[in-house]
């Protein structure tokens, strides 16, 4: 539906370029007033199945039991006070990675002594096809002092740079709605 909305609201930006003065009176006022409609009715649509998943969510939390973990009603939630949230501090144990903090110091040592990372597993792995998995290979078994890593295409440092700035929402997102609903005995 979100995407649907994006195209919609392209090709309404598309014609409202087209005309002059006020839309209205132009002679794409049927099209672009259609368009309008739509976009409002797909913006309706994707409010009310938010709503509907967020009430399937209390219900399976209600059903748990954990009520009290589940934010309703607003938009933050403080993490610090979410029981089923395990805050790391920026200190950890080299030994076990998976209790250290992410972007930490420790975390930066351990994934510097690391091959292959969660953002290059893809090329690992062979996703980005076989002639990227064979370069990404002989780079990581046999690094020389000519071989470096390429450098990250900008669009995907963008989506990069966007996940690292939004991981917090999704967090505060599963600690307070899915864990509550359908783990609730789990901690993040």
């Amino acid at each position: 539906m979100r995407e649907l909305k994006v195209k919609k609201t392209l090709f309404l930006e598309k014609m409202m370029g087209k005309t002059d003065g006020d839309w209205r009176k132009g002679c794409f006022a049927m099209i672009i007033g259609s368009i309008r409609t739509s976009i409002y009715q797909i913006e309706q649509c994707i409010s009310e199945l938010l709503n509907v998943n967020d009430q399937l969510i209390d219900a399976a939390a209600k059903t748990n039991k954990v009520s009290h973990l589940r934010k309703t009603g607003s938009t933050e939630t403080n993490l610090s006070t979410q029981e089923n949230y395990l805050c790391l501090n920026d200190g950890g144990d080299i030994d076990n990675p998976f209790l250290v903090k992410q972007r930490s110091d420790v975390w930066f040592e351990i994934r510097n002594k690391s091959k292959v990372t969660g953002s290059c597993i893809g090329k690992a792995i062979g996703l980005e096809g076989l002639k990227k998995q064979k370069e990404f290979l002989t780079l990581k078994s046999m690094p020389s002092q000519n071989s470096q890593e390429p450098n990250v295409d900008p669009q995907l440092q963008e989506m990069f740079d966007y996940g690292t700035k939004n991981e917090i929402n999704a967090v505060a997102t599963v600690v307070s709605g899915f864990l509550p609903a359908f783990h609730p005995q789990a901690v993040l």
